[in-house]
Parts: C-alpha cells; sequence; structure tokens
C-alpha cells in the first residue's frame, strides 16, 4: 500500500494498529491535553479574574505501515 497511496490516521486509537498494513496516525497526547484542560477549568472557577492563557500542546506523527 505505502507505493500505491499513503494514508494517515487522527488521535493514535487502538483500531490504527489492528488495520493492516498499521495506520500511520497523528497522537495528539490526549492525557496531557486532558489534564491541561482540567487546570485551565479549575483555574478559571477559582480565579475568574486571571485571563486564560493559551496553551500549546505538541502532536505528534506516529509511522506505521501505511506512509
Amino acid at each position: 500500500m505505502p507505493e500505491d497511496i499513503k494514508i494517515i490516521g487522527f488521535d493514535n486509537s487502538l483500531y490504527s494498529l489492528l488495520a493492516m498494513p498499521p495506520l500511520s496516525t497523528m497522537d495528539r497526547n490526549s492525557e496531557t491535553l486532558s489534564m491541561k484542560a482540567c487546570e485551565i477549568l479549575l483555574t478559571m472557577i477559582d480565579h475568574p479574574e486571571l485571563p486564560v492563557k493559551p496553551q500549546f500542546i505538541p502532536a505528534r506523527i506516529i509511522e506505521r505501515g501505511s506512509t
């Protein structure tokens, strides 16, 4: 397949490993993303007067058999 077309998925779910060939995918670091979202939400609840600072959570590409 990688010789003809290249396919990439998103979210790095279990299904990307079960495909044949295994699907290359984006990993958006869900655990860190969730923890940061909770921290920001709790800060907004406890200190509504504080401005919300933009956060950058880097994603990465996991290359497998589809690329």
